[in-house]
């Protein structure tokens, strides 16, 4: 075949091949096979017709261009200069990130009564919530949290008939507002220094005069000194004392009455029978 010979073919079969040497102009009027080959040296390689997904173009030149064809949402796109991208698509309910840097950020969600946010950085911060009746405080200071002292009460709650002349308890109390009654005894409303303990007893003598006594006891000891009165026959009368003592909220003040002889008396209720610490 000569340098200036022009080939028209009407069709290429399956697996034809065009081996044309030289200047050659080869020039393909109809379609291309789906298995057809072209290896082309010349520097012009017209075709005119529609090339299938599985045509093959073997072009030798400095360029490489691939069928441009959908990226599915599974496909991974592999760029060999410097990186790799894939496609973008939508971050699920499941789906992990994992940012290379130097800044966590955790999503702000609501803590319930049980949850534990550990921080791994030199400071941990926790999530406003309302503290409740429940809560625990454990706050770490470099001193000591002083709690105001407040003022405490108790008043006898109902009458008590005292049999024996020996050293009786005085039972049955109703604790002032704020106040804590514990076993018959008032506990402080906090600790404090020259605290006044001032108590009394409203008592009936159901026989001829004699003499009660009054006792202030703290943490099962008698506290300052016993308060003694002379009531007369078939008479009501009150008995009161005071002390100024040094308080603890452990402390637990008690009040104990006895009488001369053997006849039965009554330790009255209300506001003239009490304990109060201020």
């Amino acid at each position: 075949m000569s340098a200036t010979t022009t080939v028209n073919t009407p069709h290429y079969i399956s697996e034809s091949i065009l081996d044309v040497i030289g200047s050659t102009v080869a020039a393909a009027t109809t379609a291309v096979n789906s298995n057809s080959a072209l290896d082309i040296t010349s520097t012009a390689q017209p075709i005119f017709d529609v090339v299938t997904s599985e045509s093959v173009l073997d072009i030798v030149s400095s360029a490489q261009q691939s069928v441009v064809a959908v990226v599915a949402s599974g496909s991974v796109l592999d760029f060999v200069p410097t990186s790799t991208q894939s496609p973008a698509g939508a971050v699920s309910s499941t789906s992990t990130l994992d940012i290379l840097s130097e800044v966590t950020v955790f999503p702000g969600v609501p803590a319930v009564g049980a949850s534990v946010l550990d921080y791994n950085s030199p400071a941990i911060q926790t999530p406003v919530a309302a503290v409740t009746s429940q809560s625990v405080l454990d706050i770490m200071s470099v001193g000591a949290i002083t709690l105001p002292f407040l003022a405490t009460g108790m008043t006898k709650n109902g009458n008590q008939t005292i049999t024996a002349t020996s050293i009786s308890e005085i039972t049955g109390w109703t604790p002032d507002s704020g106040s804590t009654v514990d076993s018959n005894a008032l506990a402080p409303g906090g600790s404090k220094v020259s605290a006044t303990v001032a108590f009394s007893m409203s008592v009936f003598n159901g026989g001829s005069g004699q003499v009660f006594s009054l006792y202030l006891y703290r943490n099962g000891v008698q506290v300052g000194s016993t308060v003694t009165k002379s009531v007369g026959f078939s008479s009501t009368d009150t008995l009161t004392g005071s002390q100024t003592l040094t308080v603890a909220p452990t402390d637990r003040f008690k009040l104990y009455v006895s009488r001369q002889f053997g006849i039965d008396h009554t330790v009255n209720a209300g506001a003239n029978t009490y304990i109060r610490i201020t």
